[in-house]
């Protein structure tokens, strides 16, 4: 059996490395990336494992997004480490914060419950 593992955040610290160990251990990874302007995945480029990862685009907030790239790659494993982490921000923006950090979380769960 292949293991499988969706990875959101990946272009984070704790998602590379969560990545890079997981390949060293066979596993398949789709990382689920936010949509930018800037480059947010230097840190698989460092690592040298970016053409190791099949990257998928995505903003937490579109469950039925998130919903089909579960039940297209039926992962074994699903790791949440993105979230909207700016101090400042989330102070700015309160009612984006909550949806990506508990509404986001919760229609992930539900979509695995499926």
């Amino acid at each position: 059996m292949n293991n499988k593992a969706i990875i959101t955040g990946i272009g984070g610290q704790d998602g590379a490395y969560l990545a890079n160990h997981l390949l060293e251990k066979g596993y398949e990874i789709i990382g689920i990336a936010r949509r930018s302007s800037v480059n947010n995945l230097l840190r698989l480029d460092v690592l040298g494992i970016r053409d190791k990862i099949e990257i998928t685009y995505a903003d937490l907030e579109e469950s039925l997004t998130i919903q089909k790239i579960i039940k297209q790659h039926k992962p074994s494993e699903f790791y949440n480490l993105a979230a909207q982490s700016f101090v400042e921000d989330s102070f700015r923006n309160p009612v984006y914060t909550s949806s990506v950090n508990a509404m986001a979380v919760l229609n992930i769960l539900e979509s695995l419950l499926e």
